[in-house]
């Protein structure tokens, strides 16, 4: 009677095992994305922009906020700019906010359900809050969709402008 119930707790355990693994594997085949909600533009918002990696392994971060105030941060020497935008750049972000909306991560996962490796490639991080919904995103060089690329980069044109003037 031991036997069978120990065969009975032996099968019941590979069946929820084999179901846990092919849980894994379906979900590392889905592309990383968190957005719930709908995206609008009624008040105020905030982009937390990132840039890593790249041939020379830099790091930079930009916040910018609606009322058009700009904090760019190089993470490698420790330098922080600050600035302001124009309305017009604010009116044409914006409008890159909605075009990106839902904004869906571009990271493509291996069976580990980790991002794949691209070799030299830029990877950026968007967090945005929108009338108290938060949104994020991330793409490499690689992986950026139609409907993001426009927002990376403006965001990458406020990064050189900020640091080159």
């Amino acid at each position: 009677m031991i036997v069978k119930q120990w065969q009975s707790l032996r099968q019941i355990l590979c069946y929820t095992s084999l179901l846990a693994m092919a849980g894994l594997v379906f979900t590392a085949c889905i592309p990383a994305a968190v957005n719930t909600g709908n995206c609008s533009l009624h008040s105020q918002w905030t982009i937390d922009f990132r840039r890593s990696g790249g041939f020379a392994g830099q790091t930079l971060s930009l916040q910018l906020s609606r009322n058009g105030k700009l904090i760019m941060k190089d993470g490698n020497n420790k330098i922080t700019y600050a600035a302001n935008i124009t309305m017009e750049e604010i009116t044409q972000i914006e409008g890159q906010l909605i075009q990106a909306c839902p904004f869906q991560s571009e990271m493509r996962l291996n069976r580990k359900g980790q991002p794949d490796v691209c070799p030299d490639c830029f990877l950026y991080t968007l967090d945005i809050k929108m009338d108290g919904q938060k949104f994020s995103a991330q793409a490499t060089d690689a992986s950026i969709s139609a409907s993001l690329r426009p927002l990376i980069d403006s965001m990458n044109v406020l990064l050189s402008k900020t640091v080159y003037g």
